[in-house]
């Protein structure tokens, strides 16, 4: 069983690699989209949010939402009657992610809610916000 230190470090390794790759990927392509999951060590992002060419921001939502959307592995063919069984529960650590994510971000990048908008919607909503149009 891994210890709390040994799964700082395998996170942290994560987020180096995730950094590495991405700033290769950009230097060989113009004018890309990067999403991400939550990234939990920010400093090895550091480049991206100090140049002026690339644009970081942090998509947020309702928890309700991101239920509606939650979906697992299909090989685990988990039934929507368990999820909504166990609703709560992921309702608490839906929430519980945003609160500790945004608290981290918070002083790195813009925060862009995408209030259950379609993804046409959040698109037109970040190309505004950003004049990318």
């Amino acid at each position: 069983m891994l210890g709390l230190q040994d799964e700082y470090n395998d996170q942290y390794e994560r987020d180096e690699l995730r950094a590495e790759m991405i700033s290769s990927w950009i230097k060989e392509n113009e004018n890309v989209v990067i999403a991400l999951s939550p990234i939990a060590y920010l400093d090895a992002f550091d480049e991206f949010f100090e140049d002026a060419d690339i644009i970081c921001f942090d998509l947020t939502n309702r928890a309700e939402n991101v239920f509606k959307r939650l979906e697992f592995d299909n090989l685990l063919h988990i039934p929507q009657s368990y999820l909504n069984k166990h609703k709560a529960y992921y309702m608490r650590e839906i929430q519980a992610d945003f609160d500790y994510f945004h608290t981290l971000y918070a002083s790195k990048m813009d925060s862009i809610s995408m209030d259950d908008k379609s993804l046409d919607e959040i698109v037109e909503k970040i190309c505004k916000k950003y004049k990318l149009v």
